[in-house]
């Protein structure tokens, strides 16, 4: 039951802490100062955009817990609504975010910048954006960057499967040798008995 408990308390926690990372990306989206030059605005929005996945991956991981509980059921039927309702709400504010984010205004097009300006830009806002996801991914999960098999694992898995190929085909070359010799077993008795026959 403590362990339940436990369980519960972490998915509370998990959502408030979405929550918050939502809270924190309408309050920079809103703050957007448009006197601020084309470029820190980019960055303010390459920031809020690397949050917005951080945000993302724990939404995805929410609902991945509400839509295969533990085997045990630990909550009720009204837990379980209050759950939804509160992903389904932040969901709906993250896609709200994610539009007013990745929608181009027509002031920011590249067409409107002059060309020395617009690659500039585009160095910086790569070379942060590289930045955002690398730190949001080490930071939360360093496992991701990890290869998901390492390739111990998979010599390891090569060679079990080599020896399990040897070992199928040792023990089929026995059975064959094993019948032929019962055959010839059987043959060699049955030659005997005639001949004792015969002699009777």
């Amino acid at each position: 039951m403590y362990k339940q408990a436990l369980m519960g308390d972490a998915w509370i926690r998990e959502a408030q802490e979405a929550s918050k990372l939502v809270e924190d990306i309408e309050t920079r989206v809103k703050n957007k100062n448009p006197s601020l030059k084309h470029q820190e605005n980019r960055l303010v929005d390459i920031t809020a955009r690397s949050k917005l996945l951080e945000a993302g991956i724990k939404l995805d991981r929410l609902e991945s817990l509400l839509r295969n509980p533990p085997s045990k059921p630990i909550l009720t039927n009204e837990d379980l609504d209050y759950r939804w309702n509160m992903l389904s709400e932040m969901q709906l504010r993250t896609k709200a975010l994610a539009l007013s984010l990745y929608a181009l205004p027509t002031s920011s097009r590249p067409g409107c910048l002059t060309p020395g300006n617009a690659k500039a830009i585009n160095t910086n806002v790569n070379d942060c954006e590289q930045d955002q996801t690398k730190t949001s991914l080490s930071k939360d999960d360093p496992e991701l960057l990890r290869p998901l098999i390492s390739n111990d694992v998979t010599m390891q898995s090569q060679l079990q499967m080599k020896q399990c190929g040897t070992s199928t085909s040792f023990s089929l070359l026995q059975k064959v040798f094993w019948i032929f010799g019962a055959v010839l077993g059987s043959a060699a008795l049955i030659f005997i008995l005639v001949l004792i026959c015969a002699v009777i």
